[in-house]
């Protein structure tokens, strides 16, 4: 349930950011063989917010690590690299999978509609 909800967030977010740059990287598509670099671009963007959001939330979860520690059991730790390395191997694998249906949409568009909308 948490990982639907985080997936369907992460494409709508992914799909305004496509959408409030459509006509500028539409622009790039006018040349033939640029779809790629456009569907790359899209991909690498919301990558990097993703790795800003696990990096935010990485220092978070230290900070407020000392805290949450009382309430772990079985002695876990609030520090845990496993559980840091598989959440962040979610939410990386959620947000390229978010941003792939928008990217591909993005690259498909007709160029000369999206300017003439413009």
């Amino acid at each position: 349930m948490t990982e639907s909800v985080l997936l369907a967030a992460v494409s709508g977010v992914a799909a305004l950011g496509v959408a409030a740059v459509a006509g500028r990287l539409l622009r790039v598509t006018l040349l033939p063989g640029h779809r790629w670099d456009l569907l790359r671009t899209v991909l690498l963007r919301a990558l990097s917010l993703v790795v800003a959001g696990i990096a935010a939330g990485a220092l978070g979860v230290l900070w407020v690590g000392r805290w949450v520690a009382p309430l772990l059991f079985d002695g876990r730790s609030p520090r845990d690299p496993l559980a840091f390395a598989v959440a962040a191997a979610v939410l990386v694998t959620a947000a390229l999978a978010a941003s792939f249906g928008p990217a591909v949409r993005a690259a498909q568009a007709d160029p000369r509609q999206a300017l003439q909308a413009e």
